[in-house]
Parts: structure tokens; sequence; C-alpha cells
């Protein structure tokens, strides 16, 4: 779990480092992976230290977001103006023939047709900035008219820039569930959440930090 920082406000005065040298390295990794310069890179993280908010934690407009698919996941990658980026994926399920028994070698995130019905089953949604990251497990049911979410669990808020309470899910509608949390920092309260949307579409995600 991350130590103390303003989330969700636009700037503060941070009393301590808000980074640990470990955490650093990690924030660095991630800005890496998805290609932020070095030097943006420091400038970010000298904000963040000083309790600046990027662009992916205020709601700024992005300036870039790209689909990509793979046969593993769905993935949306958002750019923001100063250099902040937030990654959004969402599981593909194995497809497994209709009528057929599942596998033993196959477990997780799968999907079968029924009467025209498509069925997901345990399949993983995901959402980070580099500094928060949260991920659940869901079902869903996708049909021509609608589309439905179950079985949502296993949600973990893998670290964040707070102490995280008061984790829950809640049910926005037939097709949309939120994992939601709030970061506590000295700085106050700051409500977090990450979705999964159902529609007959298909699926989408997103992270509210």
């Amino acid at each position: 779990m991350l130590t103390i920082l303003v989330a969700g406000a636009t700037t503060a005065v941070a009393s301590e480092p808000v980074l640990t040298e470990d955490e650093v390295v990690q924030v660095r990794e991630f800005f890496t992976q998805w290609d932020v310069p070095v030097a943006t890179q420091d400038v970010l993280l000298d904000g963040l230290q000083e309790g600046e908010l990027w662009d992916a934690y205020t709601g700024a407009t992005p300036v870039r977001v790209v689909t990509e698919s793979t046969a593993a996941l769905n993935r949306t990658v958002t750019r923001y103006a100063d250099g902040s980026v937030s990654v959004n994926e969402v599981e593909v399920p194995t497809l497994i023939p209709d009528g057929a028994i599942l596998p033993r070698a196959i477990s997780g995130c799968t999907q079968q047709t029924n009467a025209g019905v498509k069925y997901a089953t345990n399949c993983r949604v995901y959402h980070t900035t580099g500094a928060t990251s949260a991920e659940f497990y869901a079902s869903y049911s996708i049909w021509s008219t609608g589309a439905s979410v179950s079985n949502w669990g296993k949600a973990r808020v893998l670290y964040d820039l707070g102490n995280v309470v008061n984790a829950r899910f809640e049910q926005t509608s037939a097709g949309e569930i939120k994992y939601k949390w709030d970061s506590q920092s000295l700085a106050g309260t700051y409500a977090r959440n990450l979705r999964l949307t159902a529609t007959p579409s298909g699926v989408t995600s997103g992270g509210s930090y």
C-alpha cells in the first residue's frame, strides 16, 4: 500500500514524500512500459511527491485514447496532456463450443452460448494509473436486446495513494457493476471506483480515480 497522498483533489502540499524508493521504481517501470519519456516521468514524479495530482486522477480530458484487442484481453490506454497514462483491461473469455463440457485444463474466464445468449464467467477487470491499481472478477451475459452482470467478487485494491476504506460493490444497473472504495489521506477522503459495463455490443471497463 502506498503512503500518504492527496487523491481526487486539485493540488495540495505533501507533508512527506508520497512514494518510497521502491514505489518510484514501480511507477517508472509502468511509465517505461507505456513509452512515457524519462523527462516527463521526472516531472510527474516530482510533482506527485509534492502533492500535485496527475491528469489521470483529476478527470482531465484525454489527449489520446487507444483500444487494443488480443486473444487474451481488450485494453484501453488513455493518455493525458501532462504525460500521465491510465490502462483499463477486460479479460477475453475462452470460447467453449455449445454443449461441450468444460475441459479440466481450462479455467478462469470462459464463454458459452445458449439460445442466443452469450454467457461469460469469471473474467478479470483491471485498471491502473501506475500508482493506483485495482481488479475484480465478474460474469456477464449478452443477448441481442440486453445484457447483465453477475457473480462479481475477488476484488482487490492492489495499491493506492492513500489508506483504503469502505470497499464495496454497487450494482448501478442490470448491466453495470462498480467496485468502489474510499482513499484516505491527510488531505481528506476521496472516492474511487472500477466498473464493468455490459451492453448488447460488448463489455467495457473504466476507473474513476
